[in-house]
């Protein structure tokens, strides 16, 4: 009897497994030419030949390839877009999910850069994902004698200036990726890592008040501490700086000051 069972569970698996087909869509802009699937194949269904576009009898799935970033890469070729490398994840993100608020960018979930499932995908504001990729541990801090503006990679260049261009002060995104204020300002005034293409964007520099922490953040931060959660988690969480966080947690007097560049 359970022999019979296991195997009628098994052939069930098997037609399962044989009867799902992945969804495919066009893959936006590259004159149609490809398609994605939501589990992050790609697919071209035609070549050029005498400039005209012949469909192939089936269309013909791609190789991709990974990046130094660690994130699937692939070349399309359109009219208008010429010869251009894609992250797959993006044309996924694109193609089946839709990005109602405009974020900027796509998340994997996991924090594995290679899963493209569209279950694992989700549109992102940019400070979100360095926050997520922090909390998972993807991010490495260095510190003391280590400390230095390596820490911050080509691609994080553009994050950051797509933080600044949010809104976020130097020292917001400089608590975010646990690096020293001076470090984010280098890259911003373009006296590190000036050759990374950052397009249009310009550094914004802003001077506004300090947040000021009301009685009930303050409240919420205590008991923050009191379950273990470390000083620069709270200050990411809250938008406060860690020095904020240890008086409070020193029981000392806070100042709140004015017009101080941020």
């Amino acid at each position: 009897m359970m022999r019979k069972i296991i195997f009628q569970l098994t052939f069930f698996i098997i037609n399962l497994k044989m009867e799902y087909k992945p969804e495919w869509r066009a893959v936006l802009g590259f004159d149609g030419r490809y398609e994605v699937s939501n589990e992050g194949g790609l697919r071209v269904l035609g070549r050029t030949i005498n400039n005209k576009f012949v469909l192939y009898k089936e269309p013909k799935l791609l190789k991709n390839s990974v990046s130094d970033s660690g994130y699937i890469v692939n070349t399309l070729t359109g009219t208008k877009e010429g010869r251009k490398v894609t992250q797959v994840h993006r044309l996924v993100a694109k193609a089946f999910i839709p990005n109602i608020d405009n974020l900027p960018q796509v998340n994997h979930i996991d924090g594995v850069k290679t899963n493209n499932h569209v279950s694992n995908l989700e549109w992102i504001t940019s400070k979100d994902n360095v926050i997520h990729a922090y909390q998972l541990g993807l991010i490495n801090v260095k510190r003391g004698g280590e400390h230095h503006a390596s820490v911050i990679d080509d691609e994080e260049v553009v994050n950051i200036f797509k933080l600044n261009q949010e809104g976020n002060s130097a020292l917001a995104i400089a608590k975010t990726y646990g690096v020293s204020k001076n470090t984010i300002l280098r890259v911003l005034n373009r006296k590190n890592r000036e050759y990374v293409d950052v397009g249009d964007m310009k550094f914004k520099k802003r001077y506004a008040k300090v947040k000021k922490i009301t009685t009930e953040i303050e409240e919420l931060i205590k008991i923050d501490l009191k379950s273990g959660m470390s000083g620069r988690s709270i200050a990411v969480k809250y938008d406060i700086s860690e020095g904020s966080v240890s008086m409070i947690k020193n029981n000392k007097q806070r100042r709140d000051y004015k017009n101080k560049q941020i």
